[in-house]
């Protein structure tokens, strides 16, 4: 009997994201949070720093940034020091990327997952994280929507979306059933063929980018439910 998400409990949903905080003269303190699990340097995570009068981040662009601070520990959630000099009055936007630049006809910051814009002081005046939610569960499909940042392409990035039984999307697990996000389109529908039995946990993972490699290392959002 096909069964709605008003019958699947407990939806609940991670993602990764930053925040800018304080700043001095040669540097600018950024928090982040990720994924329980994550290795941030292991996984070769960083944050971007672009000048830009715009919120969104430039996903393609190869211009040289600002700023493209490697983190330096293997602490899923903190703080780091990024040593650059801030303009107060000017605007800057930052990305958290969950794994190294892309080739193409990949973005090249297609693994950037969480934005920031600083406007003229305004700290945190636009953020943007990627997102996971269930949108419809049968004894045979999970129908979600995954959200990345606007401008990104996940269809070209090689993103895709993972299914495990349990309340974790692994880093170093495969997947059940393995989704490509075929779409280039930064919000979408994905629907998962997959067998969902009733009573048990399931955990979704959408990753930036690995679908053809296997990759399981850039997991920018993941969401729980149970049948």
């Amino acid at each position: 009997m096909d069964h709605s998400l008003s019958s699947a409990t407990g939806n609940t949903a991670f993602s990764v994201s930053l925040q800018i905080g304080a700043f001095t003269s040669s540097d600018i303190i950024v928090n982040y949070q990720g994924i329980m699990g994550n290795m941030p340097a292991a996984y070769s995570n960083a944050i971007v720093v672009f000048p830009s009068s715009d919120p969104l981040f430039p996903y393609s662009s190869t211009s040289t940034p600002l700023a493209d601070y490697r983190i330096p520990n293997n602490v899923s959630s903190g703080s780091v020091a990024i040593p650059v000099a801030i303009s107060e009055g000017a605007g800057y936007v930052f990305g958290y990327a969950v794994g190294t630049a892309l080739q193409a006809p990949a973005q090249y910051y297609g693994n950037v997952c969480s934005s920031a814009w600083w406007q003229a002081g305004e700290r945190n005046a636009k953020q943007e994280r990627s997102s996971l939610s269930i949108t419809y569960v049968s004894p045979t499909i999970i129908s979600v929507v995954y959200e990345f940042g606007n401008g990104v392409m996940p269809g070209a990035n090689g993103a895709w979306i993972g299914v495990w039984q349990g309340t974790t999307a692994f880093y170093n697990v495969p997947p059940a059933v393995k989704q490509p996000v075929t779409q280039n389109t930064s919000t979408g529908n994905v629907a998962i063929n997959v067998t969902v039995l009733r009573g048990v946990t399931y955990t979704l993972g959408l990753f930036t980018s690995g679908f053809a490699q296997h990759a399981q290392t850039t997991l920018a959002a993941t969401c729980t439910f149970s049948t």
